[in-house]
């Protein structure tokens, strides 16, 4: 539960550092993050929002609420859902490379099929109803109660395949070029568990990593 609570702290914190809005469907951000995973997945998002920052404008597009005085805060999902009805994260580098940084929303992927990674790089010309075709990377939350257990191997296969289907995106290089940080340099896994049981070799054959530890003390593979 001690590490529940200081994920949830930590969220409102980055949250606060993107000045995007920390704002949940128009409520407070959920404290108990043992019961409500979606907490670490936002945490995970804006983690790469802010690795992003140090080289990229951030800005918030899509979906907005609207509250009393004019004002407008994010609406995050909760569960997988249509990217019209969420915000996202729009970057842009003074170069001009420009992406949006969505969270977990439906992708169509290579078969027709509806999969939603929690973290979602696509083109900056990406439409509301994106596809495998818009995506350049995706990363996947996986958080756990007993984080001195190791990650299930399970949950690395569903990922892969998930990744597969989705036609294994690639980052395009001036991402690459601009983003630091081991953890954001290709698409993998998030989990605040120990290392899965899966070899280096395995991840690295599908061109994904790994990241336990995430975020307090985060180790990056292969």
């Amino acid at each position: 539960m001690n590490d529940a609570r200081r994920i949830a702290r930590e969220l409102r914190e980055a949250a606060a550092r993107l000045k995007s809005a920390a704002v949940w469907k128009g409520s407070d951000l959920a404290v108990d993050a043992a019961k409500d995973s979606y907490v670490f997945e936002l945490l995970c998002y804006f983690n790469v929002a802010l690795a992003a920052k140090e080289r990229f404008a951030v800005s918030l597009d899509g979906k907005l609420e609207s509250r009393k005085g004019g004002k407008f805060v994010a609406r995050w999902p909760k569960s997988p859902g249509h990217k019209g009805n969420f915000s996202y994260l729009r970057l842009k580098s003074e170069a001009g490379n420009e992406y949006q940084l969505c969270p977990g929303i439906e992708i169509e992927d290579k078969h027709g099929k509806s999969r939603a990674p929690d973290v979602n790089l696509l083109a900056g010309s990406a439409g509301s109803s994106p596809s495998y075709r818009d995506l350049l990377a995706c990363w996947d939350a996986k958080y756990s109660e007993n984080t001195a257990a190791p990650l299930a191997d399970q949950a690395v296969a569903d990922f892969i395949y998930t990744y597969q289907q989705l036609g294994k995106p690639e980052l395009p290089a001036a991402w690459r070029s601009l983003v630091r940080g081991a953890p954001y340099e290709r698409s993998g896994i998030f989990t605040n568990a120990q290392r899965s049981s899966e070899r280096d070799e395995a991840f690295a054959e599908n061109g994904l990593a790994e990241t336990s530890g995430f975020p307090h003390s985060p180790r990056t593979r292969p």
